[in-house]
């Protein structure tokens, strides 16, 4: 058993021994591999803290930088303003050469001064023996131009600033759309570019052109669009430049300076033919309309002409200029309208109320023109070619224009037919109920204004005007005060007190709330003291006080009824002014 266990145990022993050792060992490289993961991390935290100190420097020098920077400005605008005022003293009195003063050398025994010159260690005395030169105290200031001069304290940047241009142009909008243009504009000039001289992009001026176009501000547009120029924004290849230009005559149309705004109109057209600008249909739209809103009714068939000729068909909005322009012809224009319209139909266009409007604008203020054109436009022929009416005359319309074929073999027109007047260029239309429904067609409703310029058209007919009244009752068209208003005031013009007193009675049928206008129109026919009095206790009961305009139409010179009516009443509800009218009229 002895020498069993003896082998055994040493065996044992030996491999106990080997696996200490490789445990051992183990260790140990674990040791150093944690060791050398622990030195790698503290050199990386070492690097990362050194670089955050780098950046931090590297911060604090730029912002101290900058600190200097905005110091040396500062110094440099006094600097510059005091220059400014002593260049300014300066250049009022003459420029003289400033005077070198040589001084004396001192008398003293120069023997030994020369006899140092063959030392070599001595050198520059020859200072002492001629004395030193003065310079003259006075210095030449320096030239400084006026944009130096004028420098503002921050220059204009799109970096580095408060906010980007485009967070202006935002809020521009925004303020547009509220309705509040001029804060608009104020936020343009005083906030961003004064306050903090931030420098406008081309997105900033397109936004604040659209908002002068807006509100009809054609010098603001203009100036506004000089100032692109100089910073170099009027690439007229650029895609923006269509809208620019189209906001710009969209002010000149809404301007009520129409000679400038014409002027300014036609020679910027010009500058763009010149240069090959090529507008797209919308500025072709703002063109025409521009120029018709402005009265001139030659250059919107011009540029109709132009756009045709560019390959483009116009739309609804086109049409509707020329219609405009049409309207603003007073001699011929309801011929040009009746063109107009032909080629709106014959296009198959779809046609707004704006479109019947002007039409009867062009039936209430204009006239046929000439008997030949007058002939052929009632025949439907097409008239002599004309370089601005050509494309437009295209045929007659089945809708509203009478078709050839009803017109005699002869086809001459007798004058009879010709209409002259408001009341048969209406017929020749249709009259009242063939517009009105025709507009039924169309999924048109009249408005307020289409039956103002309506009215208008009528005549001196009260036949026709209750026609009108009830064909407008029956369809539920909107009838206003101002619409009664304008009638009242039409029969009583031609005399017709007891139809203004219908139309009054119907106003107060329908619940509408009178006016100062209505109460003016109704005290036109007021011819009894009576009237007059009911008249003026209706206003003191709805508290209006009865201006100048409602007591000058109760003043007729021959009655001294309504004289001492009015009296009566300034005493009461009057002020010293109109006692004093009052007075006056009853002298004279």
């Amino acid at each position: 058993m002895n020498s069993l266990w003896r082998p055994l145990t040493y065996r044992a022993l030996l491999t106990f021994r080997c696996h200490l050792r490789r445990e051992l060992s183990i260790s140990s490289n674990k040791d150093e591999i944690l060791q050398e993961c622990s030195i790698q991390k503290r050199n990386e935290n070492e690097k990362l803290i050194e670089e955050k100190k780098r950046t931090e420097r590297s911060s604090s020098s730029v912002d101290d930088g900058k600190q200097d920077l905005i110091r040396t400005l500062i110094q440099n605008d006094s600097k510059s303003f005091q220059r400014k005022i002593r260049i300014k003293s300066e250049k009022k009195a003459t420029i003289r050469q400033p005077k070198v003063e040589i001084q004396q050398p001192p008398t003293k025994d120069h023997s030994e001064s020369f006899a140092a010159l063959g030392d070599p260690d001595t050198f520059g005395t020859l200072s002492d023996m001629i004395g030193p030169i003065a310079s003259s105290s006075q210095e030449y200031p320096e030239e400084e131009s006026d944009d130096e001069l004028d420098r503002p304290y921050l220059r204009l940047s799109k970096v580095d600033r408060k906010h980007i241009p485009t967070w202006y142009a935002f809020k521009m909008k925004k303020l547009a759309e509220r309705g509040q243009y001029r804060d608009a504009l104020d936020m343009f000039y005083n906030v961003m570019m004064e306050q903090d001289r931030v420098e406008p992009d081309e997105y900033c001026y397109r936004v604040a052109i659209s908002i002068c176009a807006t509100i009809g501000d054609a010098k603001q547009a203009w100036k506004l669009f000089n100032e692109m120029k100089e910073r170099g924004y009027t690439d007229l290849t650029q895609p923006f430049m269509h809208k620019v230009v189209t906001s710009l005559f969209e002010a000149f149309g809404k301007s009520v300076e129409r000679e400038k705004s014409l002027y300014r109109a036609t020679q910027f057209r010009r500058s763009l033919k010149e240069k090959g600008f090529s507008p797209n249909l919308f500025t072709y739209n703002s063109m025409m309309m521009a120029f018709a809103r402005q009265g001139d009714y030659v250059t919107p068939f011009e540029i109709a002409d132009e756009m045709l000729a560019a390959g483009l068909a116009p739309n609804e909005q086109s049409y509707a200029a020329l219609l405009m322009a049409a309207a603003a012809n007073v001699d011929s224009g309801f011929a040009m309208a009746v063109r107009v319209w032909q080629k709106l139909r014959r296009d198959r266009l779809k046609v707004g109320l704006h479109h019947y409007n002007l039409l009867l604008r062009a039936v209430r203020d204009c006239s046929i023109g000439p008997p030949d054109v007058a002939e052929k436009v009632l025949l439907g022929e097409e008239p002599q070619p004309q370089r601005t009416l050509a494309p437009l005359s295209l045929g007659p319309d089945v809708e509203l224009i009478p078709s050839p074929e009803s017109v005699p073999a002869a086809r001459k027109v007798p004058a009879s037919l010709i209409p002259t007047s408001a009341p048969d260029r209406l017929a020749y239309l249709g009259g009242i109920h063939g517009l009105l429904n025709e507009m039924k067609r169309c999924s048109l409703t009249p408005d307020t204004k289409t039956l103002s310029i309506l009215v208008r058209c009528l005549g001196s007919s009260q036949e026709m005007e209750n026609a009108l009244v009830q064909l407008a009752i029956d369809r539920n068209y909107p009838l206003d005060t101002d619409f009664f208003n304008q009638l009242i005031s039409r029969r009583n013009r031609r005399k017709d007190f007891l139809g203004a007193a219908l139309a009054y009675d119907q106003l107060k049928e329908r619940q509408l709330k009178p006016n100062m206008m209505t109460f003016g129109v109704v005290a036109m026919g007021c011819t009894t003291r009576q009237q007059g009095r009911l008249l003026l206790d209706e206003m003191t009961q709805l508290d209006i006080d009865a201006n100048v305009q409602v007591l000058g139409a109760l003043l007729p010179g021959k009655q001294t009824t309504s004289v001492s009516l009015l009296e009566g009443h300034l005493h009461l509800h009057g002020t010293n002014e109109h006692r004093t009218q009052c007075e006056d009229s009853r002298l004279h």
